[in-house]
């Protein structure tokens, strides 16, 4: 703006999920602008299933998103985005923000793998995320974000990405996964930062309904032999006293 003064738009969603006989159902969706939730019935699925998705296709600077999940006990429960999270230019120095707090009851799962994050040049984001599982809960979260619009000749050319994953299981904290990409650091594309790669991802498996899951992953990154001159792309390790995993 002319003035100089950065534009705030607040939007909040709610969800919650409950068991109905063999299947899960959304019970409680709320939304106001710029998020909408979007929950399509899935034809023979047991699951219940959510989209969310912003109203203009992205989060513009001032954006403050937030979203809280509840997983009733003995839910299935999917959640994803309909399109990436692209966050848009920062022309006055503010940061579009968004977060999520979740929470998964006794014997149920819930799977979080939204479409990857997108920071396009000159672009401020922060993402905050938080998760507490019963003891007996599971959880699946993949978050990701590219190097930006790379196909337009834009890779690491945003301002700054802050993101941190929490995960509470039982009551006790297990995981804490932060990043900051700051370019007053340092340009973000330099071999010490990035290393010339074009898309980072973090993915938490825990919980007894995919501890098989966590194991063979575990299994199969480890049996993985590095050869010379090679660059180790993959790095996995055990959570939950080895019944989940946490790879980037």
């Amino acid at each position: 703006e002319a003035s100089g003064r950065v534009r705030e738009t607040q939007g909040r969603a709610s969800l919650r999920f409950s068991r109905v006989g063999e299947r899960t159902v959304v019970t409680e969706v709320r939304a106001t602008s710029p998020l909408r939730v979007l929950t399509p019935r899935m034809a023979g699925s047991r699951a219940a299933w959510a989209f969310t998705s912003t109203f203009g296709g992205g989060l513009l600077e001032g954006d403050r998103v937030e979203m809280d999940v509840e997983a009733e006990a003995g839910t299935e429960c999917y959640l994803g985005t309909q399109s990436s999270t692209k966050v848009y230019r920062s022309a006055g120095g503010g940061t579009a923000r968004q977060t999520l707090r979740a929470v998964v009851g006794t014997e149920a799962v819930l799977v979080v793998t939204p479409d990857a994050g997108v920071c396009v040049r000159d672009a401020r984001y922060m993402q905050r995320q938080r998760f507490e599982v019963a003891a007996s809960g599971s959880l699946v979260l993949f978050d990701w974000f590219t190097s930006g619009r790379h196909a337009c000749g834009e890779r690491w050319q945003f301002h700054a990405l802050s993101s941190r994953n929490e995960v509470n299981v039982g009551g006790r904290r297990l995981v804490t996964d932060a990043l900051l990409l700051d370019e007053r650091a340092g340009p973000l594309a330099g071999h010490a930062r990035t290393g010339g790669l074009d898309c980072y991802a973090t993915l938490v498996v825990c919980g007894p309904r995919v501890e098989g899951a966590a194991r063979a992953m575990l299994e199969e990154i480890g049996g993985t032999p590095l050869r010379k001159g090679e660059t180790l792309r993959v790095a996995g390790s055990g959570i939950c006293g080895g019944g989940g995993a946490i790879v980037r």
